[in-house]
């Protein structure tokens, strides 16, 4: 496998603009042996006219699209279902790569999946909007310890000036797996909604426990657009706010089943501590307001009873 193909996923959703932006980044690639795979979650904007453009320029771009809102894991399975490459580098709407980052992914990987048995290999993602810093040694512990062992939240910095590889617990959400593992351990879980955190920590703990390597290739760089609305992002505080609950309470219930208690009710606390309306009375009329309005006064009780029923269902 000296020059395998590597099948590159990009499902967006009304991100026109951005996107050209990320295809045009893989079409630039040093690593010419690639696929481009469009996957459209059922967008509103000038998405399909952009992706056809870019398709008729190169025949490496492919598009597909969903006929209803399907979202992000479920978009991200449906381009594994269209690709051929023995490698699956998973990207985003609003990332931009490095010439060099699939060459030097590519390159990672093929050298230690000789001797060792390598899951993902990630890039190091900087941030564009972000003017946020650690001191090195603190990065280095941000990454090697990516599980926060008292709730359960994987450390979330992934730019990190190392000198070599580093081996982590939970690589950016864009990293690069080869197709042997997804079959083995059952592509992306769909049960994550609305900003869909967790669906990739999810991926990396089932690589995890099958033993599984995850690398961290520094010199390897994307560029994350974050900030930008759009895509799988939700804007507002409140429908965010409830999906982490639901999604992360999920996430132990699945990796953890009845062990993930202690930590669930850790995290719980956390959200409740970090929601600074309780000492605000009009905040909080207005927090509650807004749960009326949008329909979901029972989603946080509906995400515990979710939480619940999967509980029973791995442990009963």
């Amino acid at each position: 496998m000296s020059s395998p193909l590597v099948s590159i996923i990009i499902p967006t959703r009304n991100r026109a603009k951005l996107l050209e932006k990320s295809i045009r980044s893989c079409l630039n690639q040093t690593y010419k042996n690639i696929e481009i795979i469009v996957v459209d979650d059922y967008s509103s904007d000038d998405t399909p006219k952009v992706v056809k453009q870019l398709s008729a320029e190169s025949l490496q771009v492919a598009y597909v699209r969903n006929e209803t809102h399907k979202g992000l894991p479920a978009s991200r399975n449906i381009g594994l279902a269209y690709s051929r490459g023995e490698l699956l580098f998973f990207s985003e709407d609003d990332l931009i790569l490095s010439p060099t980052a699939i060459e030097i992914l590519v390159k990672t990987f093929t050298t230690l999946s000789r001797k060792l048995k390598i899951g993902a290999v990630a890039p190091r993602l900087k941030l564009v909007s972000s003017a946020r810093s650690y001191p090195p040694l603190q990065e280095l512990k941000l990454l090697t310890g990516m599980f926060n062992q008292i709730t359960g939240e994987p450390f979330a910095h992934y730019d990190v000036p190392a000198r070599g590889i580093l081996l982590t617990q939970h690589p950016p959400a864009t990293s690069m797996i080869p197709r042997n593992v997804f079959k083995e351990i059952g592509g992306y879980y769909t049960g994550y909604k609305y900003n869909y955190v967790r669906e990739d920590s999810d991926i990396y703990f089932r690589m995890f426990k099958k033993g599984y390597l995850l690398v961290y290739q520094p010199k390897a760089v994307a560029y994350h657009l974050a900030g930008f609305r759009g895509g799988c992002t939700i804007e507002s505080f409140l429908f965010s706010y409830l999906s982490e609950l639901h999604n992360q309470l999920l996430f132990l219930a699945r990796m953890y089943s009845v062990k993930a208690i202690p930590t669930s009710i850790a995290f719980l606390i956390k959200k409740v501590i970090k929601i600074k309306y309780w000492n605000n009375p009009r905040k909080l009329a207005e927090w509650v307001t807004l749960i009326e309005k949008a329909g979901i006064r029972d989603a946080y009780w509906k995400a515990l009873n979710h939480y619940l029923s999967v509980l029973k269902a791995n442990y009963c």
